[in-house]
């Protein structure tokens, strides 16, 4: 894998508490899509949280830090159903690996993340409550990741 998912068609989809992962391919989301998302994510990271583009009331709030990306999919009533970290980079992806694995059982205990680029989800307490959001969510985080590493993309050229 490439040290900068600027360099990689693909990334790593990894679900901490299975320790499931799966390549997720650049070309699963097409440029529709990012185009569609940019203004939501950015409208996340600008405000910290934004309606998603779907029914139901949920929202994504955000934060970046450096490269990196920190997400969580809340409810209508702001309980966190999962949040993800994307990983464009090796270098510091460390930190963040960490801080999702802080305090919580997971299958993936290990010291170091893989090699980036990587998308890491840790379910939360809420995801009991909305099982129905499980069928979407995969897809909706893959989408977002590849709407930020084409943005940070952009912003370096």
């Amino acid at each position: 894998m490439g040290e900068d998912a600027t360099l990689s068609n693909y990334l790593w989809h990894i679900t901490l508490e299975t320790g499931h992962s799966r390549r997720s391919l650049r070309t699963e989301v097409s440029d529709e899509i990012i185009l569609m998302l940019r203004p939501h994510l950015e409208g996340a990271l600008r405000r910290g949280t934004v309606p998603l583009p779907i029914e139901g009331g949920y929202q994504l709030k955000a934060t970046a830090a450096g490269a990196f990306l920190v997400g969580t999919i809340l409810d209508r009533d702001d309980t966190p159903i999962v949040t993800f970290g994307v990983a464009p980079r090796s270098r510091g992806a460390a930190k963040l690996w960490a801080m999702l694995h802080d305090g919580r059982p997971t299958d993936t205990e290990a010291p170091q993340p893989p090699a980036a680029p990587w998308l890491a989800v840790r379910m939360e307490f809420g995801a009991l409550d909305f099982p129905d959001a499980l069928d979407w969510l995969a897809d909706y985080e893959r989408c977002i990741a590849w709407t930020w590493i084409e943005m940070r993309k952009d912003a370096h050229e």
